[in-house]
């Protein structure tokens, strides 16, 4: 009986054990992986994502308007 018990604590303390150290490497990894079926959603890329520039194409164009804009307000004070 007395080694029942004994065999009964040594698994607790090792499961206790594991337990923390499970707590420690989750708590170490700065973006986790989120599980979504079917696939992975890594928290470092949308982070990244908020971070990106706008296309150039977008302001080429509100450029190109001001610039039609102002040729066409400078033909209209000349005249």
């Amino acid at each position: 009986m007395k080694h029942i018990f004994t065999i009964f604590k040594y698994l607790l303390i090792k499961e206790l054990v594991f337990s923390i150290h499970q707590e420690e490497k989750s708590i170490k990894e700065p973006f986790p992986k989120l599980f979504v079926p079917p696939f992975y959603i890594d928290i470092s890329e949308i982070a990244q994502a908020n971070f990106e520039k706008p296309p150039i194409e977008i302001n080429n164009k509100t450029n190109q308007n001001q610039n039609q804009n102002q040729n066409k307000n400078q033909n209209q004070n000349q005249n």
